[in-house]
């Protein structure tokens, strides 16, 4: 494709040179240039792309995409622009003849649930006679291809890439998780979904955006005009509820509160299931989810009224919502000997505090939670989440997380600080290592929440990501107990 294909439907401020230079690929790292490639300046959090110019000309870019004018050798091609992320998402768009425009595109914002509901609504779309390719922070699917995840919404090219192959495939629903960072970083521009899911907001990325309300400017950019058809918010949250009257598109509102346009109620919530009723307008089903906990309710409400905004009959949601049987690392449960063992992702303190307040009421036991925190990221988090460790469980174990570049020990400090001193506590900074503790301390009426890490299959370490994954782990020392026996 040549450059002025490439640039079709975006302002260009000033353009040095041939624009009908052939272009092989879009790219803003400069250690992946290959000759061919037009190279994206724009600056980052740690390094600005303009720096980075000359290196990519030297490796044969044959043009490069940038916000202000560089010195590069004459016969480099320049297209000046006001802001380079919009621009390369649009150019990502063109080079792979924008694959979204031919599919039913689904997006679902929110600190937590936007794993499981995308997961849900697969399964109804499915269910609804629709082939469905899903991306997010697990992985992403492609009829019965997976694909490892980078991230929970990919960088554009990659991302548009993906669509061409998904609708290359005969796919025709997309769901796929938009996270903050991906609307704040403008990686969706030309994207315009049928559907946008605001499932819920509370604290997390704070070391980003520094504030609460710049977190959730970021998340409302999905609701701009032009990017979204209809919207779905979470009638729980006040905030959303609010937003569901200012946002320019037809909007309605899900969750259990009463005013609520789609309601879940009669709700029961039992040890490895939920039971509910889902209805609007005084029609709706029965359902049985089998992911335990109430923020399955308002999982599944949102599912509902995503699909019923795409005219999906309630026989038809039923039945997606009752062939779901469980999301890795959301409330996954592992096979154990003795007591019920769970994985989850929750990593901010909301989602910590509603796994909790869920399996409290369903424990008969005692309950015991495993978990630490993320390195260099949300310091204020830390003993708030101890604190809510030792609120709700009757045992608690910290350990290590992701720590990435900080110390272990350091993290563990900050989220002891939030632990009552007459809480049952045991520090084990060996995250293998606490789960063999939990193992042994487990007894039949016992719950065990493994929380922080759910699906992730690594733990990073000064910058290395070691092979470790909570389920399999745990698995392992079932076994090597079971032989010893």
């Amino acid at each position: 494709m040549n450059l002025s294909q490439l640039l079709r439907g975006i302002t260009v401020r000033r353009r040095i040179g041939d624009s009908d230079v052939a272009i092989n690929s879009v790219q803003f790292d400069s250690r992946r240039v290959s000759a061919g490639d037009l190279f994206v300046c724009f600056a980052g959090q740690k390094a600005d792309g303009h720096e980075y110019a000359a290196i990519a000309v030297n490796k044969g870019s044959a043009a490069v995409l940038c916000e202000r004018e560089l010195d590069l050798p004459a016969h480099v091609v320049q297209v000046v622009v006001d802001d380079a992320r919009a621009a390369m998402a649009l150019a990502s768009g063109n080079f792979f003849g924008n694959p979204a425009a031919n599919m039913c595109m689904l997006a679902v914002t929110g600190t937590n649930g936007k794993t499981t509901v995308t997961h849900l609504l697969k399964s109804i779309g499915e269910a609804f006679g629709k082939r469905v390719g899903l991306i997010g922070t697990n992985y992403t699917v492609i009829d019965q291809m997976v694909l490892e995840a980078n991230a929970t919404t990919p960088d554009p090219f990659e991302l548009n890439g993906l669509l061409r192959r998904m609708a290359d495939a005969g796919i025709q629903w997309v769901v796929m998780e938009t996270s903050a960072h991906a609307l704040w970083l403008r990686k969706l521009e030309g994207i315009t979904f049928d559907v946008g899911v605001f499932t819920n907001f509370s604290k997390d990325h704070l070391n980003d955006f520094v504030t609460m309300e710049a977190y959730f400017a970021a998340k409302t950019h999905l609701f701009d005009s032009g990017r979204v058809r209809r919207a779905v918010l979470g009638g729980n949250d006040s905030k959303l509820a609010a937003l569901a009257k200012a946002v320019p598109m037809p909007a309605v509102t899900f969750g259990t509160a009463p005013e609520a346009d789609v309601r879940a109620t009669e709700v029961r919530l039992l040890p490895r299931h939920v039971e509910m009723r889902l209805e609007a307008q005084g029609r709706g089903v029965d359902v049985s989810l089998a992911i335990p906990g109430m923020f399955s309710v308002e999982n599944a409400a949102a599912a509902a009224a995503a699909a019923l905004a795409l005219d999906v009959p309630w026989p038809v949601i039923r039945c997606g919502l009752m062939q779901v049987k469980g999301v890795p690392g959301r409330m996954e449960i592992v096979p154990a000997p003795r007591g019920t063992f769970l994985v989850d992702y929750a990593h901010t303190p909301d989602a910590l505090k509603k796994v909790l307040v869920t399996l409290r009421q369903a424990t008969k036991g005692r309950l015991c939670v495993v978990f630490g925190c993320g390195g260099g990221r949300d310091l204020e988090k830390r003993p708030e989440m101890g604190e809510i460790a030792a609120e709700l469980a009757d045992f608690v174990v910290v350990t290590s997380d992701n720590p990435r570049n900080e110390k272990p020990e350091a993290i563990i400090d900050a989220i002891v600080k939030g632990v009552a001193k007459d809480t049952p506590l045991q520090v084990i900074p060996d995250r293998a290592q606490a789960l063999a503790f939990a193992a042994e301390w487990a007894e039949e009426e016992d719950t065990v929440l493994v929380a922080g890490k759910g699906h992730e299959t690594y733990q990073e370490i000064q910058g290395v990501k070691l092979a470790f994954c909570d389920r399999d782990v745990l698995t392992g020392i079932f076994e090597q107990t079971a032989q010893q026996t």
